[in-house]
């Protein structure tokens, strides 16, 4: 029978294994600051939706992300059990200065992605702003 050090240091293996991606630390920077759907993410970090769904995945077999259904869209954050532990790892990774100039545009208003429509319709919180 494994014990749990054991198990714990195969979870933090596969989290290492994880961030050593660029584009999953870089969408793991941006959900650290905020809940996000995959428009905005595609949108911020100029990566394919194709691309982003396939990272996203990998991140949410291992329980890093969640994925939080309204309406046709899905936001994504990182899981609060998890939050601590890739906050800590996430601090010594350089950040993508012009990721979060664009998140700021974003967040302002100033900034709708083509990508955040579905069937002529825009994200939900495109049509609070």
């Amino acid at each position: 029978m494994m014990n749990s050090s054991y198990n714990e240091t195969i979870d933090k293996q596969k989290i290492f294994k994880l961030l050593s991606d660029e584009t999953r630390v870089r969408v793991l920077k941006l959900l650290n600051i905020k809940c996000l759907c995959l428009c905005e993410l595609s949108g911020i970090l100029k990566v394919p939706n194709t691309n982003l769904s396939n990272h996203l995945a990998l991140l949410k077999a291992q329980e890093i992300v969640i994925g939080e259904r309204k309406d046709k869209w899905v936001y994504y954050s990182i899981n609060p059990e998890k939050k601590g532990l890739i906050t800590s790892l996430l601090n010594l990774l350089p950040t993508n200065e012009e990721d979060i100039k664009r998140l700021k545009k974003c967040l302002s208003g100033k900034f709708v992605f083509k990508f955040c429509r579905n069937k002529r319709k825009l994200c939900p919180h495109k049509e609070e702003r």
